[in-house]
């Protein structure tokens, strides 16, 4: 946790330092769990970092954090639903037999997928 809110200091995020000082806080491997007394703005501005604590996970501890945000013990998930339909895209993407054999044969990657336009 201290390594957390010192790169929330660092990153001069102080309104969700103090939001995080409001919350009863768990951390588990890749999970920040922050629960609140009531859906306030605290819990609020927790929902809406979902992107920062995920590059400061990737930039402490080389994976994505994922937020937690709980109101009176219940949970609230924060999904990125873009970040979903760029995966189920890319998975898509992967199944295409013609799309496997040219990243195979020229050791690439899927660096972005879009939906067509129709």
């Amino acid at each position: 946790m201290e390594a957390i809110i010192t790169e929330l200091q660092r990153l001069n995020r102080g309104l969700i330092e103090t939001a995080l000082a409001g919350a009863r806080l768990e951390y588990k491997p890749g999970v920040l769990t922050a629960t609140f007394a009531s859906d306030d703005t605290f819990a609020q501005r927790i929902r809406e970092s979902h992107e920062l604590f995920r590059s400061i996970g990737e930039r402490l501890f080389g994976l994505p954090l994922r937020v937690e945000v709980r109101v009176g013990g219940e949970v609230t998930p924060v999904v990125n639903q873009e970040a979903q339909l760029r995966e189920r895209l890319r998975q898509q993407a992967m199944e295409n037999p013609v799309v496997r054999q040219i990243l195979e044969q020229t050791r690439g990657e899927i660096t972005g997928v879009s939906q067509r336009k129709s």
